[in-house]
């Protein structure tokens, strides 16, 4: 059967029944033709059939495409579509809003750009942005923008592509601005930029927006949870209003929790997103290892030996290792060590590192040039290098979605099996490792917990100054009017939602309008009120009734007394981080945290981007300075750079994971139950039977050799294991220490209501603590048995009581006042109003006296980093009855969870 394709917007058409006859309709621009007049009613099943029947000539999905691009897919040497192809293809070509999940190599972006390049060429309208493809790092754009310029090139015809990101120059942005390309590459902040500036207010940009047809979200879960895809959501709704019509919207991922959520948040005023899963399952041969023993040289000695072993091995094959750490101070330090060992052709990777000398090490990648790359989250998402056979990583990534992205970057093609080591500091770390991996052969990744701001005041006030920014560029521009845009696009005037707003108060409204179109924002409207008075407050505008804003009091706020446009910090939700760059004589060689570069002088030396550096000169400015150095060939101590950075909160599946393999290693070899340890042995055996017939995802080799390594540590725990059933407190002298699969959130909560109840620091009882996911630990002020003796010894009640004493009849109203309390009094918070001051019109020492400002800051802290409602339903089910808690004097668990804690004192 032949595929019909729409005249007016190249999708593909779809049979409907009517009354009349069968007709070829498209569901994009509502085009219909009359395919087969209907015959007499007792041939009418007859006809259907036929129709349904014709379905069946498809050898398989990819003899929709265009000729051209079938022939693409062959040179490329797919001649067959995965599931996710099959599934995709049709959906794309129809129009439908999609977001994809398949594993990693499964052959996603093809699914994607193989239709999307037939509409084109059967559409044969190249003018224009059709395609606007949304990348969340730099990395990945640059990969993308080569791997799909090299298909276009074999295509032919008249389709062009360009990126835009910051790394691209001043020139490459104004060639782009007049020969707009048919496919653009960009990230959000970005394409805020030629939204809300001149590229955009010279009309060419518009004019070339106006035409988008297709917006191209790739790894959708790093934008789905912060504040990067509330901007990229609110972006994709402007965009939809400038032109007025709906445009089609494709998400892609390998790793997506919670799909359901990320689907109606991308769909946005659209509608939710079809979920389409592919059936590929990526296999991984993973190796855990760790050191024989736990002393700091002798890990540091495992890992050089190993990460030189993969250096070896990779340089006799003419192949690639990437080893991924956790920080971008590991990163230089492995790379330094491995440098001191006479191991020359490997390179550093992280996103601190200039333009030029991350593009130099991706051009020797793809060039096999280097043995070993070792690097960060930067090279993780989506990054396609075909010669990577081995992935390394440096202990655990907290997360299984991290470890998943990061082992899927070797064997990077369908059917392939990625293959990898992780190298574990110690039998805790290790046993974290197992239970990712654990995890992993559930599919367990999409009940990973993801938290999705709710209203974001900050976010919402950010986006009304852009647009008064965008409004400010309008008025400034000679003779701007929405006729004249129109004049120049060739359309009519009615068409193009833009003009230049009259009032403050106009822009307000617009920016609500448009933000309420968002499920978090859908209450937004009753703030507005509230909003106008905040924008009044910190003066940024004068007058709500004319078009009255402060542009010096934004550019101060925004830009300080940098030279930085202050289009960069006002199109930007990455939270600012103040540096200092690095240079060469003329050459940038990356940026450094002020934290460490104020500690620099005249004559210091440090290792930085694989090379030793010696401080010639250092120049300070308001938001950090510049640093002139000289490469040093002479072998002296150098310091290593440190850049400040959260950690990764791990989950409570997680945790509960970790309890449950404790249990099984204690079962196994401690109890020596010959029944426990049959059961096991089959469970293991029938795991690699699953593995070789494609359904089990991960093997662990030499898993029993794993699991005696971690008993060393566990051989005299004692029993019961915790679990989520059973809390248990153990005691020793002035320790104590709560073990149950917490999760780090619910640790968290449960730790700072503690301590609010029972006081910490000075004439408080508590002098000591540290949350983990796996439990708590409180150190007194005294001995527990003293403490007991003067305050409860005659409430027959237990140490664990004590504890809880307090806490068992809050609720949650409750327990969220208590934290606002205690958060205000804590350093923890001023992270978050360094993050949102600006938004509100504030500098950090402005906003710290601002109560708008401290209450907003510490709503999202409670949002993001606690679990108030898992922390109550723990108490109520201790309550209850529902969850044990069995006390008992320390044992050797509490110790293995703990040790540096029970080392330091």
């Amino acid at each position: 059967m032949d595929a019909y394709f729409c005249p007016n917007c190249g999708m593909l058409l779809n049979y409907e029944e009517r009354v009349d006859g069968i007709y070829l309709v498209c569901r994009w621009c509502g085009y219909s033709k009359l395919l087969r007049k209907k015959p007499i009613a007792d041939r009418k099943r007859r006809v259907i059939g036929r129709v349904l029947r014709n379905f069946s000539f498809f050898k398989n999905e990819f003899d929709l495409l265009h000729p051209f691009v079938r022939k693409l897919l062959e040179d490329l040497g797919i001649r067959k579509p995965t599931s996710i192809q099959r599934k995709a293809i049709p959906c794309i070509l129809r129009g439908e809003n999609v977001l994809l999940m398949s594993p990693t190599g499964s052959g996603k972006t093809e699914a994607v750009f193989a239709p999307l390049f037939s509409i084109l060429l059967n559409n044969k309208d190249f003018d224009g942005v059709k395609i606007l493809y949304i990348s969340p790092f730099r990395a990945l754009a640059r990969n993308m923008y080569k791997r799909l310029k090299t298909y276009i090139e074999k295509l032919g015809g008249n389709i062009r592509i360009e990126m835009w990101t910051r790394d691209v120059s001043e020139k490459e942005r104004i060639f782009i601005e007049h020969l707009p390309p048919t496919i653009l590459i960009t990230t959000p902040e970005s394409l805020e930029v030629i939204l809300d500036t001149r590229f955009g207010f010279n009309f060419r940009l518009l004019r070339a927006l106006f035409n988008v047809k297709h917006v191209v979200v790739d790894e959708v879960h790093e934008l789905a949870y912060n504040k990067r895809g509330i901007h990229l959501a609110i972006l994709l709704e402007r965009i939809k209003h400038f032109v007025n019509r709906s445009f089609q919207r494709i998400c892609l991922s390998a790793t997506v929790p919670k799909p359901e959520q990320v689907a109606e948040f991308f769909g946005g005023s659209d509608g939710k997103l079809k979920l389409i899963r592919g059936k590929e399952v990526k296999r991984y041969k993973l190796v855990v290892q760790l050191p024989e023993k736990e002393d700091l040289k002798q890990m540091s000695d495992f890992i050089i030996d190993k990460l030189r072993e993969v250096t070896e091995k990779h340089k006799s094959k003419s192949a690639v290792g990437l080893a991924f750490t956790n920080t971008r101070y590991m990163s230089e330090l492995l790379t330094r060590d491995l440098q001191n060992r006479g191991i020359e052709d490997i390179a550093v990777y992280h996103s601190s590192l200039s333009k030029d000398i991350r593009e130099e090490v991706e051009s020797k990648l793809e060039n096999k040039q280097l043995s070993l790359v070792v690097c960060t989250r930067a090279l993780e998402l989506g990054v396609d290098y075909k010669d990577v056979m081995e992935v390394v990583q440096i202990s655990s990534p907290s997360l299984l979605s991290y470890l998943i992205q990061r082992m899927g970057r070797g064997g990077h093609k369908p059917r392939e099996v990625s293959k990898g080591r992780i190298l574990t500091t110690d039998p805790l770390d290790a046993l974290e490792v197992y239970a990712l991996l654990r995890l992993a052969e559930k599919k367990s990744l999409e009940k990973e917990e993801h938290v999705v701001l709710d209203l974001p005041l900050d976010v919402a006030l950010q986006t009304i100054q852009q647009m008064l920014f965008q409004a400010y560029n309008m008025r400034n521009e000679q003779s701007f009017s929405s006729k004249k845009l129109a004049d120049w696009m060739g359309i009519k005037e009615p068409e193009i939602k833009i003009d230049v707003p009259k009032t403050c108060e106009d822009v307000i409204d617009r920016s609500i309008n448009i933000l309420s179109k968002l499920q978090i924002f859908k209450n937004i409207k009753q703030l507005k009120e509230y909003i106008c008075d905040l924008l009044l407050e910190s003066g940024l505008i004068f007058c709500i009734e004319n078009f009255e804003i402060n542009p010096n009091r934004m550019r101060w706020i925004w830009a300080g007394r940098t030279k930085k446009s202050i289009i960069y910090g006002l199109c930007s939700y990455i939270p600012p981080n103040f540096t200092f760059k690095v240079n060469e004589e003329k050459k940038e060689i990356g940026d450094l945290d002020w934290y460490y570069a104020i500690t620099l002088r005249k004559g210091s030396v440090f290792w930085f981007a694989g090379k030793r550096w010696e401080v010639k000169g250092i120049r300070y400015h308001i938001g950090g300075g510049r640093i002139y150095v000289k490469e040093c060939t002479e072998e002296e101590m150098e310091e290593l750079p440190f850049w400040r950075g959260g950690g990764v909160d791990t989950d409570k599946m997680v945790a509960e994971k970790f309890y449950e393999l404790v249990d099984e290693i204690y079962r196994e070899y401690v109890r020596k139950n010959l029944f426990d340890r049959l059961s096991l042995k089959i469970k293991r055996f029938f795991k690699n039977i699953l593995y070789y017939l494609g359904k089990n995802p991960v093997k662990i080799e030499d898993e029993g050799k794993l699991r005696l390594k971690i008993l060393k540590d566990l051989r005299k725990i004692e029993e019961p294991i915790p679990s989520k059933e059973i809390l248990i407190v153990e005691l020793s002298k002035d320790k104590l220490t709560l073990l149950h699969p917490f999760g780090s959130k619910i640790a968290r909560t449960l730790l700072d209501l503690i301590l609010i109840k029972m006081g910490n620091g000075k004439g408080g009882l508590i002098k000591g603590w540290y949350p983990k996911p796996y439990g708590i630990y409180l150190r007194f002020q005294l001995r527990l048995e003293d403490i007991f003796e003067l305050l409860y010894s005659h409430s027959g009640k237990t140490i664990f009581d004590i504890i809880f004493a307090e806490l068992e009849n809050l609720d949650k109203s409750e327990v969220e006042v208590a934290l606002k309390e205690r958060l205000k009094d804590i350093p923890f918070i001023n992270k978050q109003i360094y993050e949102v001051c600006r938004a509100f019109g504030y500098t950090y020492q402005e906003a710290r006296r601002n109560e708008d400002v401290i209450r907003e800051a510490i709503r999202q802290v409670i949002q993001l980093y606690y679990d108030i409602d898992g922390a109550v339903k723990l108490i109520k089910d201790v309550r209850e009855g529902r969850v044990k808690v069995i006390q008992r004097n320390l044992t050797s668990l509490s110790k293995f969870i703990f040790k540096e804690q029970f080392k330091s004192m």
